[in-house]
């Protein structure tokens, strides 16, 4: 029995850790440097289209 009840209980934690993670890391970027190339390009995207959204209606 004590061998069956162990392997039931790692397998859990191990997939609530997972969900955190990835949350923390989205945050860090946004201050640091450019870590994540892809979040940076999508700010960048986001901010070039407010400025062409803007000259096109202020054009």
């Amino acid at each position: 029995m004590p061998p069956t009840a162990p392997p039931t209980t790692p397998p859990r934690p191990p997939t609530t850790p997972p969900i955190t993670p990835p949350i923390p890391p989205i945050s860090p970027p946004i201050g640091s440097s450019n870590p994540s190339p892809e979040i940076v390009f999508s700010s960048f995207l986001s901010s070039f289209l407010k400025f062409f959204m803007i000259k096109i209606l202020y054009d």
